[in-house]
Order: C-alpha cells, then sequence, then structure tokens
C-alpha cells in the first residue's frame, strides 16, 4: 500500500476508534482535538510537512499524557505512521510500549497493533517474529475479513521466507499478452526487473516514466522487465501500454488480485518490484525513482 494512503488510513482509524468527544477526561478530549486537527491539515499541507506534523503532535501527546487510554492511540497511530514510513524500529519502540504499558486499552486497538506489529517484521523480513504476531491474532477476535486477512498473511509468510534479498527469484513459466512464451529462468544473464503493477494504481503510473527511462537507458546494456499486470480489463491495459510506449513484455490473467503469479510471490501491495541481477536471485526489492537507476547499473557492472 502507498505510504501516504497508509499514513491517512493511520488517522483515519485513530478517528474511529478514539470514540465519541466525551468529557470523560481532558486526554481523550484533547487526542480527539488532535486528530480531527490531523485529519483536516493532511488534505492541504504538503506531505512531508503534514508528516513532521503528525509526529511532532503526537509525541507532545505522549509527553502531556503518559498513562491513559488515549496514549495507547496515540501510540499506535505513530507506530501506523512509522511503519508507512520504513522506520520500523521507531514503530516497534512504540507499539512495544503500547504492548507493556498497563493503561486501559481497546480491544480493536489491541488487535491493531498486533497486525501492524506483525507486518512491520515481514517488511524486516523478520518471518518468525512476524508469524507469532499473526498467530497470536488468529481466532482473537475481529470481523470476519480481518481474520481472513491474518490467515492469508500466515499462508504467504512461507512464500515470503523463499524471497529473501540473495535468494533466488521463483521461477514461472507462462504466456505473454502477445500469446508467446515466456520462463524466467530464460533472462538468466540479464538483470531483471519483475514488476507488479496496474494501470488502475495511482502509484504505479507516477512511477511508470520513471521505469520507461530506465529500461530506455540500459535495455541495450542487458537489463529487461517483465511487467506482470493486476488489471481486470484488458482493452484497459493494451491502451495503456500502446499510450505510453512500454516495450517491455507484459502478463495478463485478468484475475486481478487473484493472479497467480502474484500468489506465487505474495503480492499484497503494488507497485511491488523485484530486481534480479545476472543469476535470477533477489537482490533489491520495491525500487523507485533514481534508486532504481542505481541498483540497475550496479548489478549491470558487476
Amino acid at each position: 500500500m502507498p505510504k501516504a494512503i497508509l499514513l491517512v488510513l493511520a488517522v483515519l482509524l485513530a478517528i474511529v476508534w478514539s470514540g465519541a468527544v466525551l468529557a470523560q477526561d481532558q486526554s481523550a478530549v484533547e487526542f480527539n482535538r488532535l486528530i480531527q486537527e490531523l485529519n483536516r491539515q493532511q488534505k492541504s499541507m504538503a506531505m512531508t510537512a503534514f508528516i513532521d506534523r503528525a509526529e511532532t503532535g503526537l509525541l507532545d501527546f505522549i509527553k502531556k499524557y503518559p498513562a491513559t487510554e488515549s496514549t495507547g492511540s496515540a501510540r499506535l497511530t505513530l507506530g501506523q505512521l512509522y511503519m508507512s514510513l520504513g522506520r520500523y524500529a521507531d514503530a516497534l519502540d512504540h507499539l512495544g510500549k503500547y504492548e507493556a504499558a498497563d493503561y486501559p486499552k481497546k480491544k480493536k486497538e489491541e488487535m491493531m497493533v498486533g497486525y501492524v506489529t506483525g507486518n512491520c517484521y515481514l517488511a524486516m523480513e523478520k518471518f518468525d517474529e512476524a508469524e507469532a504476531s499473526f498467530k497470536k491474532l488468529a481466532g482473537s477476535g475481529g470481523d470476519a475479513q480481518f481474520q481472513a486477512q491474518v490467515t492469508r498473511t500466515l499462508q504467504q509468510i512461507g512464500i515470503l521466507r523463499k524471497l529473501t534479498i540473495g535468494s533466488p527469484a521463483i521461477d514461472f513459466e507462462t504466456r505473454d499478452i502477445e500469446g508467446k512464451a515466456l520462463k524466467l529462468s530464460d533472462y538468466r544473464g540479464k538483470v531483471v526487473l519483475i514488476d507488479f503493477w496496474a494501470t488502475w494504481c495511482a502509484p504505479c503510473r507516477k512511477e511508470m516514466p520513471n521505469v520507461k527511462k530506465v529500461y530506455s537507458q540500459y535495455h541495450k546494456k542487458g537489463f529487461d522487465i517483465i511487467g506482470i499486470s493486476l488489471d481486470n480489463d484488458r482493452g484497459s491495459l493494451d491502451s495503456y501500454i500502446k499510450d505510453n510506449g512500454m516495450a517491455w513484455r507484459q502478463i495478463f490473467d485478468g484475475k486481478g488480485w487473484q493472479s497467480e503469479l502474484a500468489g506465487r510471490y505474495a503480492v499484497s501491495s503494488i507497485p511491488a518490484t523485484f530486481l534480479l541481477d545476472r543469476q535470477g536471485k533477489i537482490r533489491y526489492k520495491n525500487l523507485h525513482g533514481e534508486e532504481l537507476s542505481k541498483s540497475v547499473a550496479k548489478l549491470l557492472s558487476e
């Protein structure tokens, strides 16, 4: 999930779970006021400024109210914020302090703390810790959708263990949109970007000019891309590829999130990318912007 969306979700979840603005104690009133203010500001402020404002506001609130129910809400919101920014150690610090504290806690928040904690460990490729977190959540409550997501994540962990940096990419054999056979292992000797994307994905579209630039710059030097579309409509895909001059091969099965290859690579958000070296090993994941160009150049030079 894109960072900006995660950030908005963090704020919205905090609003939902903080409850109605009841004058039960001053901390609850002030926390609701802070969250409502942040929810307004995120619509008008630049993202960097808003992130700074959210972090400062939440940290100041925790300092002022170190041991109330709303303190737990603030720590959870900070944990979500830091996770969305890739600051996993900071996220785990606040989530751990939430779990260790003895102030009153809300059941939904306790469950989300476990969920965010598990996802932080997944992002850090600490799979034993992630599995333990999600196993605690299995059968612990929540609605059917939440429990279904926990079950799916537990199933994906076994796949993710095989997709760590330095591991061989999972081979696959299929056909591209032109009906031609495509096998990942046939790309050995090239630096390859496996790109899970969709035409309806705004962050994918935003990144596409950069992907095209890197392809144009390095394709003749041994770089290639395999696009795996999670679109449902073939017409939209064909039009987008033509309009944007995407010269690399594309895979499409029309199943969207149920795509067989998305399941094989445990893809749960897009864009999701895996950059492989000439030996077919995963060397980088989810690179964007200049980092993609630099990493491709580095692998081509090896």
